[in-house]
């Protein structure tokens, strides 16, 4: 896994779920939504229903390093967390046009790894919310702590799902 390497996942949590997914089939939708849920695999990112035209965006999701993942467990809330887990691992979105706008990065110390401005995470708010942050905070942490699934040769990724997959953030379903 390499920490330059990003992973581009899709918002699915609802309410805000992206507007680009088709959910007219309920049963099929949370059957395919449950599984990208939990692997966040661009296989079953692919296998997701979207609607005639549409694009859903993505977010870059970059390996936190060591560092950085102390850095963000060492926060003293949850909230607080799940903001600096955002701004040190989501380093771009693409929009439902296709272009992608890369994460305006704070002037940190040398070597530090690098952390995204607070108006990043505004920009993020404003197009799914605060549990668009959650949602991303969640899977941020659990590719650090996992890693990428997709390079255990063989593994199907829900062979993890007893450490608990890149499962929803808290208050996401």
């Amino acid at each position: 896994m390499s920490l330059d390497a990003h992973l581009w996942v899709a918002q699915i949590a609802a309410p805000r779920t992206d507007p680009a997914f088709d959910r007219s089939d309920r049963e099929a939708w949370l059957t395919l939504a449950k599984r990208y849920a939990q692997t966040r695999s661009p296989a079953d990112l692919a296998a997701l229903p979207v609607l005639e035209g549409r694009k859903p965006r993505l977010y870059a999701v970059r390996v936190l390093s060591p560092e950085a993942y102390t850095a963000v467990k060492a926060q003293g809330t949850v909230e607080q967390r799940d903001l600096l887990a955002c701004r040190a691992g989501i380093a771009a979105y693409r929009g439902d046009d296709g272009r992608t706008f890369d994460a305006p990065l704070e002037a940190g110390s040398p070597g530090a790894a690098p952390v995204a401005t607070a108006a990043w995470l505004k920009t993020l708010q404003g197009i799914g919310g605060g549990q668009l942050l959650q949602e991303l905070a969640a899977v941020v942490l659990r590719r650090y702590e996992i890693g990428d699934v997709d390079t255990i040769e063989g593994a199907d990724p829900l062979d993890l799902y007893h450490l608990g997959g890149l499962r929803l953030g808290r208050s996401t379903g």
